[in-house]
């Protein structure tokens, strides 16, 4: 819808036997719109995927995010597509403290931080939706431990806003707690 970019690309992607590497880098990217210009001097993701481990990363001048997950994309689609959100589903969570989805996936450790860039305000209307620095992980241990942290430094959605929100979770064998602050 009007956005025009251009910029280097280089990608690679080898499959074998034992598993799938892909990696893509674009360098000195320029997005064009009517809403204004903005540049990207670096953006790259890799991904690896076996049987039995699935890892991918994205960086770039405003955002870094990591996955690692012990398991394979199966075990992920499984987690996903198994359970269903239906209220017998959340009634034998609550039961036996399990959360869906969450409660089936395979051990993960999952990373994401970024700071708000005006390359961001080309793809997305900046009015109805800004922040300056927003982090989030996710850790699964194989025990079936669980935690989750999310946090906003400054966050505008539409007329809203809020500073220093922070959304923390963990579920633990016998318990599960859930923790929201905000300024």
């Amino acid at each position: 819808n009007g956005i025009q970019a251009g910029g280097e690309l280089e990608a690679a992607y080898d499959r074998s036997t034992d598993g799938m590497t892909a990696s893509l880098s674009l360098k000195n990217l320029v997005l064009s719109s009517v809403e204004g210009t903005g540049e990207l001097e670096n953006l790259s993701l890799s991904f690896h995927s076996s049987d039995t481990l699935l890892e991918g990363r994205i960086q770039s001048d405003f955002m870094e995010a990591r996955v690692h997950v012990m398991g394979s994309a199966g075990d992920i689609k499984n987690a996903f597509s198994q359970r269903k959100l239906r209220l017998a589903a959340i009634v034998d969570s609550t039961v036996s403290n399990r959360v869906p989805v969450i409660s089936l996936l395979p051990a993960t450790a999952l990373s994401f931080e970024a700071t708000y860039d005006p390359i961001i305000g080309i793809l997305l209307n900046d009015s109805l939706f800004s922040y300056n620095k927003v982090s989030a992980s996710l850790t699964k241990e194989s025990t079936g431990n669980a935690s989750s942290e999310i946090s906003v430094d400054q966050l505008n959605l539409g007329k809203a806003g809020g500073f220093g929100a922070t959304l923390h979770f963990e579920n633990l064998p016998d318990t599960t707690i859930l923790t929201v602050r905000a300024d």
